[in-house]
């Protein structure tokens, strides 16, 4: 091993390092995603403070994907897929390097899943910190994100200035776009699971105490470095942390807040990874017994996560959890805390005992024990340096005397444990604090820990804050459900806290589309035949003839361009109108989006947009709109996702028709195509007559090679659309 000392010494090892844990710091700084762009130097912060500390830390970059950048076009293929990769990597660089622990500094949507799951790969010591979340964008009187931004630009009744100033102020910050969308939902999960720091999912990118967390956590994976490798405690490794009561309470803490439903297909892998027996039955059942406690954006305007952390933070709301006896509070964390005690220790409801700390000066009580004898005087116990001065003492009699002091000394030392104990306890209140105080700045900025504001006081109210109490709970169900019926046999998912309880039971005819494209184009009206009819209508506009374009709408700008070689005459427009009635979206329709899973996409593309364009075209709250593929954390509204098996892998949802009434029934858990089931094997026999084109999409997409290899391999969403080995049990 001579060699490998000599290059570990050309990159920076020193003599004190040798025969101490080498550790890993896994950063994925990229100037792509504005969750990551803020973490460029915090990872050769970290080293410094390792090697501090006696040991030698090498750094290394993950890829990240921007689901945002990535939406809308070929780009959002790669993201799912990006997550096994990032798993691979990590796995790689740390197996093929030796390293004995990490520190992962993670943030947004796949890149946190993937460091979890080589996490539980390598089951080494390993601690998470995220970059954090973004601030809320303040605009006007109403705090806005990214998703404000793409619902008002396809609203007609928003004008063109309007969605310009929405677009300068939803984004204002570095971090993880600012509501409970899947980025700050895995990172609320990954403090639930005990993997990462308090305050990991909570505490705003720009603030002081973000930087501090990481310089906690250089501290903390060094000393669990030492205890597991020179002390033999594995209670420090991820498969110890991460056990299958630790699945339960994040996915109770995830129903609880309606966080996103991909978070449910990381879990699923992870837990994978982990060995962990979780499944969607486990998260059917919690979905049956957790009340909906947070709501945060997109499922209101009112909250944004940085509202979570003033009124409390994920502890925060776990303890309204276990105090109905929700959570296993016995799991230990990364910390050393058991989840219990963490919940004791940062607990804001308790905080005004601070206030009352003062009482301990009435320790001078202690000194009435002088009523045994005047020397009660020495209760001024600063003072008992001249004790030498009490010569008439004697007086009361040596004995007496040693009788009283030995009386006073052991008061004395009870005090002193007593005293430890508040200090330490105040300490931890203090911190518990100095995290959920913790404010945004208001202005803009790339720099983490660019700002130190504070809220002038806590959210501590439980009936109608940001987090409730379960006696005022939104709904006693939780905001996630899993349904299943005769076109999801496997089960599909439904974010319910985003769903008008008015859709909690919906039937309407189906329409179905081979790609979200296609969905989109019919949900904005911009099919073929609309450009042509609406060309028409514009033709002698002044817009139209002053070269002008109306509001930001795509299909009016088409329409510009489209006129020159398509004209369309009167006589045509009557006939094309009724035609093009029949192919757009209207109220009572239901959205089947198919061939969009993890095999069929490939890549299991999210549906931020047509459901975003739902709500543009005011049709949230009288249309659905399901798929074997998924959604963003940024998706409300009557959405359901994760069909399986998907349609790709011969799922019934590939067999559903234009016209087809589809029944949801949220509270009975089922959905259901409302055809015989003869009928279903009658469509699935015609279909296999296609031979290989059998359950393949009619469309058009090209698919690059190493998406291919991909789909080749990959589950359905029930088992989290993990990477699948030929004659592999799956667990």
């Amino acid at each position: 091993m001579a060699g490998a000392r000599a290059l570990w010494k050309a990159n920076g090892m020193k003599a004190e390092h040798a025969g101490n844990p080498v550790i890993a710091i896994v950063n994925s700084f990229t100037q792509f995603v504005p969750g990551h762009v803020h973490l460029h130097t915090i990872g050769q912060q970290i080293k410094a403070e390792i090697e501090k500390m006696g040991c030698f830390a090498a750094e290394f970059n993950t890829i990240a994907i921007d689901d945002g950048i990535a939406m809308g076009h070929d780009g959002m293929l790669y993201s799912l897929p990006s997550r096994d990769l990032i798993a691979d990597s990590v796995e790689y660089m740390v197996n093929a390097h030796r390293a004995d622990a990490m520190i992962c500094i993670s943030n947004c949507d796949k890149i946190t899943p993937g460091m979890l799951m080589a996490a539980m790969r390598l089951n080494i010591p390993a601690v998470f910190v995220s970059g954090g979340p973004m601030e809320a964008g303040i605009w006007g009187d109403a705090h806005v994100d990214m998703i404000d931004v793409m619902v008002n630009a396809a609203d007609d009744a928003i004008s063109d200035e309007d969605v310009m100033a929405i677009e300068q102020a939803a984004c204002p910050t570095c971090g993880s776009c600012s509501g409970m969308f899947t980025a700050n939902s895995m990172n609320c999960l990954n403090e639930a699971i005990g993997m990462a720091l308090v305050g990991n999912g909570t505490v705003v990118a720009t603030h002081i105490n973000r930087t501090k967390m990481f310089i906690d956590a250089a501290a903390l994976i060094v000393q669990n470095a030492f205890r597991y490798y020179r002390d033999g405690d594995d209670s420090v490794l991820p498969r110890s942390i991460a056990t299958r009561q630790a699945f339960l309470n994040a996915m109770t803490l995830d129903i609880a807040m309606g966080g996103s439903t991909n978070t449910i297909l990381h879990l699923l892998a992870i837990a994978r990874e982990a060995e962990v027996d979780f499944t969607m039955d486990d998260i059917d059942a919690l979905s049956r017994r957790t009340p909906c406690l947070c709501k945060v954006a997109p499922n209101t305007p009112l909250f944004h996560v940085e509202d979570v952390n003033r009124a409390g933070g994920i502890l925060g709301i776990m303890n309204e959890l276990a105090k109905g006896a929700l959570l296993d509070t016995s799991v230990m964390r990364v910390d050393g805390l058991t989840l219990g005690e963490a919940i004791e220790k940062f607990d804001i409801m308790e905080m005004g005992e601070i206030g009352e700390m003062g009482e301990i000066g009435e320790i001078g009580e202690v000194g009435e024990i002088g009523e045994m004898g005047e020397i009660g005087e020495i209760g001024e116990v600063g003072e008992v340096g001249e004790i030498g001065e009490m010569g008439e003492m004697g007086e009361i009699g040596e004995e007496v005397f040693n009788s009283q002091f030995s009386i006073l000394n052991s008061q004395l030392k009870k005090f002193s444990v007593f005293r430890k104990s508040k200090i330490a306890n105040l300490k931890s209140k203090i911190k518990a604090c100095d995290i959920y105080y913790s404010a945004p700045g208001g202005k803009f900025s790339l720099a983490m820990g660019s700002q130190n504001a504070v809220y002038p006081s806590l959210d501590t109210d439980r009936e109608n804050g940001c987090i409730r109490d379960i006696t005022h709970a939104y709904t006693t169900e939780g905001g996630l459900a899993i349904l299943k019926g005769n076109i999801a046999m496997n089960g599909c998912v439904v974010k319910t806290a985003g769903v008008d309880e008015s859709l909690f039971k919906f039937a309407g005819p189906a329409r179905v589309f081979h790609s979200q494209e296609d969905a989109c184009n019919a949900i904005l009206g911009e099919t073929e035949d609309q450009l042509r009819i609406a060309n028409y209508e514009l033709r002698d506009s002044p817009d139209y003839k002053s070269g002008g374009t109306k509001k930001n709408n795509n299909s009016v700008i088409q329409l510009f361009s489209y006129s020159v070689n398509h004209p369309v005459d009167a006589g045509e427009n009557n006939s094309q109108l009724s035609t093009l009635n029949s192919q757009l979206i209207k109220a009572g329709d239901i959205v089947v989006i198919i061939y969009e899973g993890p095999k069929g996409g490939p890549g299991m593309q999210e549906m931020l947009y047509p459901t975003s364009y739902i709500k543009s075209r005011k049709l949230g709250k009288a249309c659905a709109l399901i798929t074997d593929g998924r959604f963003s954390g940024g998706t409300s509204g009557l959405s359901i996702g994760h069909i399986s098996p998907e349609a790709a892998s011969g799922g019934a949802v590939g067999l559903v028709r234009d016209g087809d009434i589809i029944e949801i029934d949220i509270p009975n858990r089922s959905i259901h195509l409302k055809i015989s089931d003869s009928e279903l094997e009658n469509r699935r026999s015609e279909e296999l007559s296609k031979g290989t084109d059998a359950f393949k999409p009619e469309r058009d997409r090209q698919v690059s090679k190493a998406l291919k290899a991909y789909a080749s391999r990959v589950s359905s969403a029930d088992l989290g659309a993990t990477i699948l080995i030929e004659n592999e049990e799956i667990g």
